[in-house]
């Protein structure tokens, strides 16, 4: 009965020691399942972390895009601004120029005009000045004549009264 109760001891020494070992076995395996489930709680987080901050990336990028073409568009807005006034500023321009060109035309037709007028006045002058002169001659033909025709009579009266 002692051998017996002896190992029966033994048996329940074993099994204890068996139970502890199994016990410390499955503390290691849910500590070892525990840092393997903090583990791959932390990796989810920064896997998390890492798909926000390329989502925020995106979101700048995009921005940035939309940013980049308002200035493209309004970039060629002034640039179309500056080609229709430069467009319009030539245009002036050219109206200028025709209008100069046309301003000298007349100028010198008017200076054509004004010089052919000075010729025909100078003429004109010399042919009324010649015929002055004609009509100077003329009268004094006249006055010469006249005075003759007075002496003759004169005489002719002087010689009647004799």
């Amino acid at each position: 009965l002692k051998e017996r109760a002896d190992i029966a001891q033994e048996a329940q020494s074993k099994a204890a020691v068996e139970k502890t070992l199994l016990q410390k076995e499955l503390n290691e395996q849910q500590l070892a399942r525990a840092t393997a489930d903090k583990e791959q709680q932390e990796l989810l987080q920064r896997a998390i972390t890492a798909e926000a901050r390329l989502k925020e990336s995106a979101d700048i990028a995009q921005e940035a895009q939309s940013l980049a073409a308002v200035e493209k568009t309004m970039l060629q807005k002034e640039v179309n601004e500056q080609q229709l006034a430069r467009a319009t500023a030539d245009k002036e321009q050219q109206e200028l120029l025709q209008r100069a060109i046309t301003a000298e035309a007349r100028l010198k037709e008017s200076a054509d005009i004004a010089q052919e007028a000075q010729s025909l006045a100078a003429v004109e002058k010399t042919m009324l000045q010649k015929e002055v002169n004609e009509q100077q001659l003329a009268r004094a033909t006249a006055d010469k004549e006249q005075q003759a025709l007075l002496q003759r009579a004169i005489t002719a009266e002087a010689r009647l009264k004799e």
